[in-house]
């Protein structure tokens, strides 16, 4: 059961770590004026395939095509900030493809981004206090944060019945109030400053749901991501609404999450199981072509093709396992007992003519 908790609890480590580097991270030399714009564009994306990610980074599925759809830019767009994250180094080159036909294997390294010079975590989390603050002068709301700890204490009654998919978080004492973090996250995905309106009903959540923090931050990320939020001037108001329904999707989606990467375990679980049996059959095949002869029957003859085909047949070669979109499929190959018949056979022709040209 541990297991299960630890893996979940890295699913959503990726997105925290990269979330912490701002736009100055994703500068590149040669931007010029436009480097804000830039860097944000770059943000946005890493962010985005962070979603995708392992805890580690690793195992970013998704395509092009996906993205395009998803985040609303063109194609070209998209590759070009894939080609400046892999600048900076936190895009690794593809790692082959998820299948036959299949989408490329991406995956990202979070230690190669650095911290822009003279920013500090505090420095930095106080910067992201400061944007939050700013609220609507329509309001007339107060700005001061009402009764909500940081501290993350208070047992979640989700929490109890579902640790593996809302697993609570430790974080640093000096870190922004909650509405900071959720003015963060609403900035981080391009929706702009967030109003306060709305706040007081979020301040309720954690009494009415039985959640932490943490996990009103997580399903504010996974809502802003599903939720067409233009015209509403007050966002909040609208997701304190529909909370218990944004939080049944976020469980849903991490179900899914956790039974892909589940099903991904397996699928190359097999895979690796087949290519380490066709590695053995191949390698046996090999010695026993390799002998001078088989059974009284010299290498090359008829004989020896005869009894080669015997033994394929009484040790028939394993399934050739493969992944294509996301599915396993078998294959066949013929290919290793051609070659290794038609090697023999060559060889015991060239020996032969050698034999009578030195007769000549």
């Amino acid at each position: 059961m541990s297991n299960g908790n630890n893996d979940k609890t890295k699913s959503v480590r990726c997105i925290r770590d990269l979330r912490e580097f701002p736009p100055e991270s994703y500068r590149l030399p040669g931007d010029g004026r436009k480097w804000k714009s830039l860097s944000k564009d770059r943000r946005a994306i890493a962010n985005h395939l962070a979603t995708y990610a392992n805890g580690d980074g690793t195992s970013i599925t998704a395509g092009i095509n996906r993205w395009v759809r998803e985040m609303g830019v063109s194609r070209a767009t998209i590759f070009r900030r894939l080609d400046d994250l892999r600048t900076l180094g936190l895009l690794r080159d593809k790692e082959g493809l998820t299948g036959r036909g299949g989408t490329a294997l991406r995956s990202l390294d979070v230690s190669q981004l650095k911290m822009p010079e003279g920013v500090s975590d505090s420095v930095k989390e106080s910067q992201v206090h400061e944007v939050a603050e700013v609220s609507d002068s329509t309001e007339g709301v107060s700005d001061s944060p009402q009764g909500v700890s940081d501290s993350g204490q208070g047992v979640s009654r989700i929490g109890e019945t579902q640790p593996s998919l809302l697993p609570s978080t430790n974080r640093p004492s000096n870190r922004p109030a909650l509405f900071g973090r959720l003015a963060g996250i609403h900035q981080e995905t391009g929706k702009g400053k967030l109003s306060r309106g709305g706040f007081k009903d979020i301040q309720t959540l954690p009494e009415k749901h039985g959640v932490d923090e943490a996990t009103i931050e997580r399903t504010f990320m996974h809502w802003l991501a599903h939720r067409d939020t233009e015209g509403l001037k007050h966002p909040l108001i609208m997701f304190a609404e529909e909370f218990p329904e944004a939080l049944a999707a976020l469980q849903t989606a991490l179900q899914a999450q956790e039974k892909r990467e589940a099903e991904r375990s397996a699928n190359a679980r097999k895979i690796a199981e087949s290519e380490a049996a066709r590695a053995e059959w191949k390698k046996r095949l090999e010695e026993l072509t390799e002998r001078p002869s088989i059974n009284g029957y010299d290498r090359g003859s008829a004989g020896w093709v005869c009894e080669v085909n015997v033994w394929t047949d009484k040790n028939p070669q394993p399934a050739w396992i493969v992944e294509s979109n996301g599915k396993l499929c078998t294959l066949v190959d013929d290919t290793i007992i051609e070659a290794c018949i038609r090697r023999g056979v060559g060889d015991a022709e060239e020996a032969f003519a050698a034999l009578h040209a030195n007769e000549i």
